[in-house]
């Protein structure tokens, strides 16, 4: 296949975008006046917003870490950093939330998830979160988010891991996710996602409140539910745009299908047989910073940990959860460019891909790994 050929099938990654189709809602909107009002108009209601926002997104934003620091391999250190390109820190958005429902719900304008504010256990009295917080079993867990009273938006349900994951924040806060929308909330344990680890199918995904780490847990432990409602959010699809270069219009991005090879080299072959390169974490952001002019664009880059977890596939059930179709031959583990700040400024946070166990912990930045980089459209 040549250069400028582009392989047209589709593959549905384990991911989100926002092409939801319009909510339909039997009572007449009462957004008024027209033209359709907009987010922070005192004159729409929640569910005349909802379903605007639904008819009329134009692209799924993928929240930042909300690391502001950069760092080398022991401190911290203002961005730039010389020798330690392209940190997640040098790409740091805002994040932003509005409030429905009398306070109940909390919309992320970002991803458009639809949160229930407090969890399971605690209600929403007007000013914060009050009562006992619930840990339960998995089957509990899903269960309580389904006996809920019916939203505007639909019945409740536990996040899938796609979902949760867009969640938390990774600058060191505890809890790791905003408490000035999400008050009063535990700050040990993890929280339940609905996804199943199929390749041990008694566990499931959870994030530890308290640092954000993902983990896999046995479905008989107890963990703290926050619920969500609304649509289950639609899948991502990559396309082959050449030789070891996939895009995603989805998620907006470009990505190296292979692992790096040797000395930081692009991997073009088909299966990415290649030999693969092992780098610690500053050697994986240079490699990637290098890749500049590579398909066009000049800000390849280590990807964040919000972004790795963008392209895992959640349903796979053996060896390695990259989507193989468009990133085969997955390897074991690979660096983020997020240094682990609430462990250490020597640790960088490192995605276990394998289907077991598959989890997201902090690493020893001089550990090496081999490496995937990422670009945005120019």
């Amino acid at each position: 296949m040549g250069f400028s050929e582009k392989k047209t099938a589709v593959i549905h990654s384990r991911w989100m975008i926002p092409l939801w189709t319009a909510l339909i809602v039997s009572a007449e909107p009462r957004c008024k006046p027209e033209p359709p009002c907009l987010a922070g108009d005192p004159t729409c209601d929640d569910v005349s917003l909802f379903v605007l926002l639904q008819a009329s997104l134009a692209g799924f934003e993928l929240p930042h870490s909300q690391l502001s620091q950069c760092f080398d391999n022991a401190a911290s250190a203002t961005c730039p950093v010389g020798g330690w390109p392209r940190q997640d820190a040098e790409y740091l958005r805002a994040r932003s939330y509005q409030i429905q429902n009398e306070g109940n719900i909390v919309q992320d304008l970002q991803t458009h998830i639809l949160w229930r504010r407090c969890v399971l256990g605690m209600t929403w009295d007007g000013s914060t979160c009050t009562g006992a917080a619930q840990a339960l079993n998995h089957a509990d867990a899903v269960n309580g988010c389904a006996a809920l009273p019916e939203s505007t938006y639909g019945p409740w349900r536990l996040p899938e891991y796609r979902e949760l994951s867009t969640l938390f924040r990774y600058d060191g806060s505890a809890p790791a996710l905003d408490t000035s929308y999400f008050p009063n909330f535990p700050g040990a344990t993890g929280l339940w996602s609905n996804t199943t680890v199929l390749a041990t199918p008694t566990n499931a995904l959870a994030n530890n409140i308290a640092n954000g780490a993902l983990l896999s847990y046995t479905k008989t432990n107890t963990r703290y539910v926050l619920c969500v409602t609304g649509d289950i959010l639609p899948l991502a699809s990559f396309n082959q745009v050449a030789p070891g270069i996939v895009s995603s219009s989805d998620l907006n991005q470009y990505w190296t299908s292979c692992p790096l090879g040797s000395s930081g080299i692009l991997d073009t072959s088909s299966n990415c047989a290649g030999p693969q390169a092992n780098a610690n974490w500053q050697t994986a952001l240079q490699y990637c910073s290098s890749l500049n002019g590579t398909q066009g664009r000049s800000g390849w880059r280590l990807p964040s940990v919000m972004e790795m977890l963008t392209i895992m596939d959640y349903s796979s059930s053996s060896g390695s959860m990259f989507n193989d179709s468009y990133f085969p031959n997955g390897v074991n583990q690979v660096w983020t460019s997020t240094t682990a700040v609430y462990s250490a400024p020597s640790d960088g946070f490192s995605v276990r891909s394998s289907a077991t166990p598959f989890d997201l912990q902090p690493t020893a930045k001089t550990t090496t790994f081999p490496v995937y980089c990422v670009a945005d459209p120019e």
